[in-house]
C-alpha cells in the first residue's frame, strides 16, 4: 500500500539538491553495505566535503547528529563510528528520517559534494540520485519470499528502482556465461548495471 501511494503521486519522493548514493537490500540480514559503503568512499577520495547517512542501528535516540571519533557506539551505533575512524576527513551523520538529515547535513556542510547513505533503499521519500541493491551470492532476492515465509523486508519488484545491482559474497568472480544467467535470474532490466564482489580479509 505505501509503494503504491508513492508510485500514484499520492505521496511524493523528495531529490535533494545535493548528489545522493543509496546503497541498501530487500533483506534482512547482512549482504555487506557497510564494506561497499566503504568501497564508495575509497572511490570517491579527493571529493571533499564528502558526507555519509545512516540511521545508527543500535543507538539510543532517532536524533539527527555528526558523528564524532571520540562517540561510543551507545550514542551514534557501531558501524557508523567505524566509517568515522576509519575515514575521519569523512563528515559521518546519523538520523532516522533521511530528509530531514539530508537538509540538517546541508545547514551544516553547506558546500557538501556528496551523500552516501547506508540502508536507504526503503525510504520512498527521498527519491536518491544513484541507487545500489545488494543481494548475496547465496540467497539473492529472487530466490527469497517475504518474511515471515522468507528474509525479505521489502517487495522484489522494488529491484527495478535500483541502476546498479551488487551480487555480494561470491566465492569466485563468475564468467561472463554466469553473469548472464544471474541477469535473467535476477529479472533485470537492460539498463540496470550488474556486479559481482568478494570480501578478502587482511
Amino acid at each position: 500500500l505505501r509503494h503504491a501511494l508513492y508510485d500514484h503521486g499520492a505521496w511524493r519522493s523528495e531529490r535533494p539538491a545535493v548528489p545522493t548514493i543509496a546503497i541498501g537490500n530487500l533483506s534482512f540480514g547482512g549482504t555487506g553495505k557497510t564494506p561497499l559503503m566503504e568501497l564508495v568512499l575509497r572511490t570517491l577520495a579527493g571529493t571533499v566535503p564528502l558526507a555519509t547517512l545512516s540511521r545508527g542501528y543500535g543507538r539510543k535516540g532517532t536524533e539527527i547528529h555528526e558523528v564524532l571519533a571520540t562517540d561510543t557506539a551507545e550514542h551514534s551505533g557501531d558501524e557508523p563510528l567505524q566509517v568515522k575512524r576509519k575515514f575521519p576527513e569523512v563528515r559521518v551523520f546519523v538520523g532516522a528520517e533521511r530528509v530531514k538529515a539530508i537538509a540538517h547535513i546541508l545547514e551544516q556542510v553547506p558546500d557538501v559534494k556528496a551523500v552516501v547513505l547506508d540502508d536507504a533503499l526503503q525510504h520512498r521519500a527521498l527519491d536518491a540520485g544513484l541507487n545500489i541493491l545488494l543481494t548475496t551470492w547465496q540467497r539473492p532476492f529472487s530466490d527469497d519470499m517475504l518474511v515471515p515465509a522468507g528474509t525479505l523486508r521489502d517487495l522484489p519488484g522494488r529491484a527495478h528502482a535500483a541502476q546498479i545491482v551488487v551480487v555480494t559474497k561470491c566465492p569466485a568472480l563468475p564468467d561472463a556465461p554466469e553473469r548472464q544467467r544471474w541477469r535473467q535470474r535476477l529479472g533485470l532490466h537492460e539498463g540496470q548495471e550488474l556486479f559481482f564482489s568478494g570480501i578478502a580479509y587482511d
